[in-house]
């Protein structure tokens, strides 16, 4: 398998996973908060020295899921038929 295959298959794969997991954790977050009895929750940043890691992680995750989510609309968009493979 060519090394540019490798690369788009891991950004599509990235895409997908990165939107499911993070769609994940905003619903268990409102989940928490939705039946917290005050219905409020505090989100505390960088309590830890994460921030920075953070600040970095973050947008480049979201750049490889936007990646991923590129690469597959192009397949799409070249052959509709990709969709019924």
């Amino acid at each position: 398998m060519k090394l540019t295959r490798k690369i788009n298959t891991s950004l599509k794969l990235w895409g997908l996973m990165f939107t499911l997991c993070m769609t994940v954790i905003l619903y268990a977050t409102f989940l928490v908060v939705f039946f917290a009895q005050d219905k409020m929750a505090i989100i505390s940043v960088d309590s830890h020295g994460e921030g920075l890691i953070e600040f970095i992680v973050i947008p480049v995750s979201l750049g490889f899921a936007v990646a991923g989510h590129a690469l597959m609309m192009k397949e799409v968009l070249e052959d509709p038929q990709t969709i019924q493979k």
